[in-house]
């Protein structure tokens, strides 16, 4: 009667066990299944696929970088507790596909959560939009200032009576209005005409270079280099009138008041109006790109 006791014990504690064991295999959750498919049984590489099929059998992940490593380290602990009963030589296999695993894992979740370079470069790029009559005004002006500057280096040839003068035809009206642009200038050897114009040839090298910034590049420099330019223009315009008065009309006394409004104050005068409003338009654009800036460092700094 012991002995039916002692083994009818042992068997119903050996179907006790088999039941568990049967029971937990079915009871097992979406977790332990896929760990034990996709990274103890096989090593599979952690991928966008392999969180797919998590997701699809309940298995909750985290978007972070750090959480994603927790979430791998969990998996090679519950492996590791899981699969005690293997050998060992299978449990360092295991182990070394789960440390390949978490490698892979924290790699490329680093590299996704960095944003492109592009889209870096493109963020902290401030475009520039140029206002359509600044440009407007470069684009006028541009050859203007040429045609002006290559009849000044081009005397007599292209004064009246050249053989060039056809090209610079309306000229044979100015000079007799103005003589730095006439024959007085030229015989006394007067330096301040061709000097303006080499002035001339800067300026419009700027206007042309703010054009391909602000058109071509969409460039943040475009307003400083259209600032630098008008204020060139600004200001030779300015000293040509201040020679003129300080020399007590030296060169334009000899016009009527009429002519010498509509032939040299219009004409003139137009390259002061327009240079400064694009001066005070750019200047303001200039100004609001610095208060930002200024602002940034500050919130940098807090």
């Amino acid at each position: 009667m012991m002995v039916f006791s002692a083994s009818h014990s042992a068997r119903f504690q050996e179907h006790q066990r088999s039941s568990y064991g049967d029971s937990s295999a079915h009871q097992r959750s979406p977790r332990e299944h896929w760990v034990r498919r996709g990274v103890s049984a096989h090593g599979e590489i952690w991928s966008a696929q392999f969180e797919q099929r998590l997701e699809q059998e309940g298995f909750p992940l985290r978007s972070s970088a750090w959480g994603r490593e927790q979430t791998v380290e969990d998996i090679v602990q519950d492996t590791e507790s899981e699969d005690e009963g293997l050998g060992a030589s299978e449990r360092a296999s295991t182990s070394s596909h789960a440390s390949e695993n978490i490698r892979t894992a924290t790699a490329s979740a680093d590299v996704s959560h960095q944003p492109p370079p592009s889209s870096l470069s493109s963020s902290s790029r401030m475009a520039f939009k140029s206002p359509w009559w600044i440009s407007a005004w470069f684009i006028l002006t541009i050859p203007v200032i040429f045609w002006d500057a290559s009849y000044c280096f081009m005397r007599p040839r292209s004064m009246r009576g050249g053989d060039l003068h056809w090209i610079w035809s309306p000229y044979s009206l100015y000079q007799e209005v103005d003589y730095v642009y006439g024959l007085p200038a030229f015989e006394k050897g007067d330096g301040f005409t061709n000097a303006q114009s080499f002035l001339n040839i800067v300026e419009n090298v700027l206007n042309i270079w703010y054009l391909y910034l602000a058109h071509v590049q969409g460039s943040p420099i475009a307003p400083l280099v259209g600032f630098g330019s008008v204020l060139m223009t600004l200001s030779k315009t300015v000293l040509y009138l201040l020679v003129e008065a300080f020399c007590g009309q030296c060169s334009t006394g000899h016009n009527d008041l009429s002519t010498l409004f509509w032939l040299w104050v219009v004409p003139n005068g137009m390259w002061i109006i327009f240079p400064t409003a694009i001066l005070y338009s750019l200047g303001q654009t200039l100004a609001k790109s610095l208060r930002v800036a200024q602002k940034a460092d500050k919130k940098k700094a807090q």
